[in-house]
């Protein structure tokens, strides 16, 4: 018996349990279709739905630095629930494909799939080096 347990009366008070199990700020539920992971063709089809219990702000794809695709649910009739679809563009070789979808600027749930690109008859093809941003915009070069 500790001193909280008894009243000024000097009755026995039975401890109340306070323990809500409830999460705050919990990112979107992403759930991405399955891909092809290797594919002789320059683009590849990615489906998925973020849910959350609050709200999805928006979702959006990058296929390595390059964003691809912005979805936003701002004026959506269900605000919890985002559905998209894109058929992104492959560079050869390995493609690093990030897929976002936030709740807020703070609350974010992330997904990466890795989906090479072969050439003609399944020959591997080389990953591009430089894939830095702004690499192809040329500043500086002379034709």
């Amino acid at each position: 018996m500790e001193f909280d347990d008894v009243t000024a009366a000097g009755a026995l008070v039975q401890p109340v349990d306070v323990l809500r199990d409830e999460l705050c700020d919990s990112p979107p539920l992403l759930e991405i279709n399955s891909t092809q992971l290797a594919t002789t063709t320059d683009h590849v089809k990615i489906q998925g739905t973020a849910t959350d219990s609050d709200r999805v702000l928006d979702a959006f794809v990058f296929v390595g630095m390059r964003k691809v695709f912005y979805q936003s649910n701002r004026d959506a009739k269900d605000q919890k629930r985002l559905a998209f679809g894109i058929d992104a563009e492959l560079n050869p070789g390995i493609n690093v494909i990030t897929i976002v979808a936030r709740e807020n600027h703070d609350t974010v749930s992330r997904s990466t799939l890795i989906v090479r690109r072969d050439g003609p008859g399944g020959v591997p093809l080389p990953t591009p080096k430089s894939t830095f941003f702004g690499d192809e915009w040329g500043f500086g070069e002379s034709d």
